[in-house]
């Protein structure tokens, strides 16, 4: 009888024992999570990497690549939550994030037609746990977050950098050409870029050497961050919304990352359904903020210096020489609808007759411009006539011009009322503008 009591004693304290244990976490379960209602003690360094991670992923999501710095909140999962939702979830300890910038849900689900939700405030609940989102939600302005713990500042970005720190780490970088090597946005996302290199094509104009396009060499100083969530953006089959393919060719971004330790990467641009860039929606915008012009590099003159000077044109068809085919001849008429007071003459040279070559150009007065004009509203010639290869562009605007040969037969290249051939006085015109 004893020894039963005692084997009873002792299975008693083992069942306790196994009770506290388990009370305790001490067989695995949750014995990593704190009490229920407690808030989590302030987030180490690992965790607050863990987090703004998780908050950039899911502005990326709602369109915006550069969110403001905000707060992290150790609280629990329903004071948080009863900032933009009520919840009937268990009160887990959790870290409660809110960002500022300009964000819009398009995974909300709305009625058809509707636009999706926007704020400006984007709320984050994170796990304190396991650092796993719970959930995101967009509030129109900042709440008092004081009343549900105690905030913390939460940087997104590593802050300004100097820039002779990113000269010194882009020199020698070469702007990727057509065969780069591409890398995907998986590899993206484990890149941590400081800065970054691009090439763009534009044009400059300068004085007294005339309009060139130019490739104009940058760097990133003011938002990386918003360029590398860029292209951590997968590409997608979907088609723009509204509309088909539309057959135009778009310029691809096409920039070098690098990161602290001078490692690079060319990532690839993501496009939609169409093979388009992904457009503004995902905040193509912020890729275009922050650049840094190092140096400009002439490519090749579009505009004459003289020409320029003039306001006339490198090239254009020699309508006179058939430069847009034959021309049917006319009758003769006005010129234009109403007759300028005063006008811009170009004069082009030509050797296919098709297009000329500016040579000079020079304005009239309103005298010389009503002579010349009521000089050119004569009758096509008749007979064959020899193309001439130089001609004079008269034009009181862009949209307004007409064509006269400078030898030959002086046939006149009409546009108005229509495109047609005409005829002009050799003498007044070659008084006014020569032949040459």
């Amino acid at each position: 009888m004893k020894r039963l009591l005692a084997l009873l004693a002792a299975a008693a304290l083992v069942a306790v024992g196994l009770g506290s244990a388990y009370a305790a976490g001490a067989f695995g379960g949750d014995s990593h999570r704190p009490a229920l209602g407690v808030a989590p003690p302030p987030p180490d360094p690992a965790q607050l990497a863990s987090i703004r991670q998780l908050v950039l992923q899911a502005a990326t999501a709602m369109g915006e690549l550069a969110p403001a710095s905000g707060v992290v909140v150790p609280t629990t999962r329903r004071r948080a939550e009863l900032v933009d939702l009520d919840t009937n979830e268990a009160d887990i300890p959790v870290y409660f994030v809110l960002v500022r910038g300009h964000f819009t849900d398009y995974a909300a689900r709305i009625p058809k037609g509707a636009e999706p939700p926007t704020g400006t405030i984007l709320t984050l609940t994170v796990d304190a746990a396991t650092n796993e989102s719970l959930g995101t939600g967009l509030v129109k302005s900042m709440p008092d977050v004081n009343a549900i713990g105690t905030p913390e500042s939460l940087r997104l970005s590593d802050g300004p950098r100097s820039l002779r720190t990113d000269l010194r780490l882009t020199k020698g970088v070469q702007c990727p050409g057509v065969h780069a090597h591409l890398a995907g946005p998986a590899a993206v996302r484990r890149f941590r870029a400081v800065t970054a290199v691009s090439c763009v094509d534009g044009t400059r104009t300068y004085p007294g050497r005339g309009e060139w396009t130019v490739q104009i060499r940058r760097i990133e100083v003011g938002g990386i961050v918003a360029v590398q969530r860029y292209f951590e953006q997968p590409s997608t089959r979907k088609l723009p919304k509204g509309r088909g393919c539309l057959l135009v060719a778009h310029f691809m971004l096409l920039p070098v990352l690098i990161d602290a330790g001078g490692h690079r990467l060319v990532p690839e641009t993501p496009v939609d359904g169409c093979g388009d860039r992904l457009g503004n929606a995902f905040g193509l915008r912020a890729v275009s903020k922050g650049w840094h012009v190092v140096s400009v590099r002439k490519v090749r003159l579009m505009v004459s210096a003289a020409a320029l000077a003039a306001h006339c044109a490198m090239g254009i068809k020699d309508l006179p020489g058939g430069g847009i085919g034959p021309l049917s001849p006319t009758s003769g008429g006005p010129l234009f609808k109403s007759t300028p007071q005063t006008a811009r003459v170009c004069i082009y040279r030509t050797r296919d007759f098709e297009s000329g070559h500016f040579a000079r150009g020079f304005a009239l007065g309103a005298v010389p411009t009503h002579r010349l004009l009521g000089a050119m509203t004569g009758a096509a010639p008749r007979g064959s006539c020899p193309n001439e290869s130089t001609f004079a562009v008269v034009s009181s605007s862009a949209e307004r011009w007409v064509e006269v040969e400078l030898g030959g037969c002086w046939r006149v290249g009409r546009t108005y009322p229509a495109y047609g051939l005409g005829g002009s006085d050799p003498a007044v015109v070659r008084a006014i503008l020569g032949t040459r």
